[in-house]
């Protein structure tokens, strides 16, 4: 049986923020893990999602997350929608629709 456990942080931040956060924690857990010579202390992986939103820092961010090995997840149309869908799938009143499908005119 695989045990996962995960941190939900940084809501609110632009996306370079949220990377350099992740990168810290994860940086932390590895110190702690080194510390206490548990290697289950640290990340096995590290996940960020974004909106898509215009974010000057989008570009930095994603370069930023590439260098330090973290997922950056970027979510078109913004995470809150895909959220909403799932609520409406569980709940029985989304019926068979799918989540809204990325439009040409909307790619960036």
């Amino acid at each position: 049986m695989d045990v996962v456990e995960y941190d939900c942080v940084g809501k609110g931040r632009d996306p370079h923020s949220t990377v350099e956060l992740a990168v810290r924690l994860r940086d932390q857990a590895r110190q702690r893990a080194r510390a206490q010579q548990d290697a289950f202390l640290a990340y096995d992986a590290v996940w960020c999602v974004v909106d898509v939103d215009d974010h000057a820092t989008l570009h930095s961010a994603l370069s930023l997350a590439r260098r330090e090995n973290v997922n950056l997840v970027v979510s078109n149309p913004c995470f809150e929608v895909w959220l909403l869908v799932d609520a409406m799938k569980r709940s029985g009143k989304a019926g068979d629709q799918s989540p809204p499908s990325r439009s040409p005119s909307s790619s960036r």
